[in-house]
């Protein structure tokens, strides 16, 4: 028995949640390792090199604002040019795809980075940028209700999906 498009398309919703739950999953695994660590031995960074502490907080920092900014912008950007075009679902929605994964690639490099710092120096509130960038990925969890809306789909796309 073959597959309806129906079902294709809910079970491509279902790999992209999958896909990014995956994501956030490995940051916060990797989050709680690294936690661990710290409690246990220490930061990596300890004595003299302690004294760049200050340079990886303000790099964590920036690389986060600067890593939940372009993703932000490329996401909007990259969903606007899909938004009414004559693009058949099947389409817009591998597009869709491609604009998710690329938007989840620049957050989990910017999560995983301040997770690396805090593994270095030992830094616990560092944990707020992650979870700031860890929020901005869940925002974006692909339901069928936000594939409906941000690729404004029209009725009978909307039937199709």
């Amino acid at each position: 028995m073959s597959e309806t498009p129906a079902n294709n398309f809910a079970n491509d919703i279902k790999a992209n949640k999958i896909l990014v739950a995956a994501l956030i999953c490995g940051v916060l695994i990797f989050s709680i390792i690294v936690a661990i660590l710290n409690w246990m031995n220490g930061p990596a960074l300890a004595g003299e090199e302690a004294k760049y502490n200050n340079i990886f907080i303000y790099a964590v920092i920036a690389v986060g604002i600067i890593c939940i900014a372009i993703s932000t912008y490329t996401y909007n950007k990259e969903m606007s040019s899909l938004k009414g075009g004559s693009l058949s679902l099947i389409e817009k929605f591998s597009k869709y795809r491609t604009i998710l994964i690329k938007h989840m690639a620049v957050c989990e490099f910017g999560a995983i980075f301040s997770v690396i710092i805090i593994f270095l120096t030992g830094e616990l509130k560092l944990f707020a940028i992650t979870t700031l960038i860890l929020a901005t990925m869940m925002s974006k969890m692909p339901t069928k209700k936000r594939i409906v809306d941000e690729l404004e789909l029209n009725w009978n796309e909307q039937q199709e999906l």
